[in-house]
This record gives C-alpha cells, sequence and structure tokens, in this order.
C-alpha cells in the first residue's frame, strides 16, 4: 500500500475505502487523499467464516509474527458494506 508515518503522538483520522468490483481502493490521512490504486482483490468476498482484521499484516495474522503488529490506539472504528462519498 504506503508508508506514512503516523507517530508523532497525534491522533489522525484515518479513511481506507476499497470497492470489489474493481479493486480500487483509496487512503486518505486527515482528510486528504494520500495514495490510491485499482485491482487491489478485485471481485473478492469476505465470506461467512471470514476474517477481517485491523492492526496487523496478513502475514503477521498467518504466521503471528510481530514486525507487522499495529503498536498504538483505535478509537471510533467503522465499517460499511459500500464505499462512502
Amino acid at each position: 500500500m504506503t508508508t506514512i508515518p503516523l507517530n508523532d503522538d497525534q491522533w489522525h483520522h484515518v479513511c481506507i475505502t476499497w470497492s470489489n468490483t474493481a479493486g480500487d481502493w483509496e487512503l486518505h490521512i486527515d482528510g486528504v487523499r494520500r495514495n490510491n490504486n485499482t485491482s487491489l482483490a478485485p471481485a473478492h468476498l469476505i465470506g461467512p467464516g471470514g476474517a477481517f482484521v485491523l492492526g496487523q499484516g496478513s502475514r503477521a495474522f498467518m504466521n503471528s509474527d510481530d514486525e507487522d503488529t499495529f503498536v498504538g490506539a483505535l478509537f471510533g472504528v467503522d465499517v460499511w458494506d459500500k464505499v462512502l462519498s
């Protein structure tokens, strides 16, 4: 995705959108679009029994690797079933 340091002891608003139609995604930090691209898991669905993980990279989730683990606090996490504009 991208590397944008947010470890400045300040709260930040982070918004990630993803549409499984074409795999379009965008990353917004504090209301500013910082990155975007296409083809991220197009046509993929998180089905029954699937996992939606916050705070770990996919490798860390599978292998318990601390290298990709988030350290900090999360507050006000919202998830919708459509991309909001």
